[in-house]
């Protein structure tokens, strides 16, 4: 997939740079469709704010995204409060009515993460008569659908974004991600909620998941 900058906007005729985020020009049939994100505005990005920790929760019936939080950091820290801000987001109401309406959540399977054995969050448990399990460290075999969701987001979202440099593991393996973060960083932190949004509620929802027989998770 090719990624585009429109610079301008004209009736219908729309001005492009091709190419953009390391994407390759490619050639485009008549009637082609276009998903449209949000203008990035580069000149925001006047002050490194560190990298993006995403925690997100789904509901494993209609692989619906019903919630998620967002943490930055500059070191290898996930903070203890970043699974509570998941679930508040998750049962809170929402403006948008795009996103799914959660009363009950009898059960939560999550990893043995410092975020999932906080104290914060074992008293959230009882706000929200939550059940929790917590599989085993390093299992994800063991939450496959999350997991399966993560690297939906990775393959049709994340690695069209400008800035992106992958994961630190894959299968296991420690990968060694590109020194310089802090000068690869081009995008604010409005921009990245408003295009993950528009990625979610646009494109995942809306889209077939093989998992639920071709129908869309909404």
């Amino acid at each position: 997939s090719e990624k585009m900058t429109i610079s301008s906007i004209s009736s219908n005729t729309l001005t492009v740079s091709r190419g953009a985020g390391g994407t390759t020009a490619a050639t485009h049939s008549n009637g082609a469709s276009v998903l449209l994100f949000p203008i990035v505005d580069t000149k925001d990005n006047t002050k490194f704010l560190g990298t993006i920790v995403l925690m997100c929760v789904i509901d494993v019936y209609s692989r619906a995204l019903l919630g998620y939080s967002i943490y930055l950091t500059k070191k290898k820290a996930e903070p203890a409060d970043l699974i509570v801000q998941c679930l508040k987001h998750a049962f809170s109401i929402k403006q948008d009515n795009r996103w799914p309406i959660v009363n009950a959540m009898p059960c939560l399977v999550t990893d043995a993460s410092s975020a999932a054995t906080a104290d914060s969050w074992r008293s959230i448990q009882n706000d929200y008569n939550v059940t929790v399990i917590i599989t085993t460290s390093s299992t994800p075999q063991e939450k496959p659908f999350v997991e399966s969701f993560n690297n939906t987001v990775r393959r049709m979202f994340l690695k069209f974004l400008m800035g992106y440099v992958g994961r630190e593991k894959f299968r296991g393996q420690d990968i060694k991600l590109h020194d310089k973060v802090k000068d690869l960083a081009c995008i604010t932190l409005d921009a990245f909620i408003k295009e993950f949004e528009f990625f979610i509620h646009e494109v995942y929802h809306k889209n077939p998941h093989s998992g639920l027989a071709g129908r869309a998770p909404i």
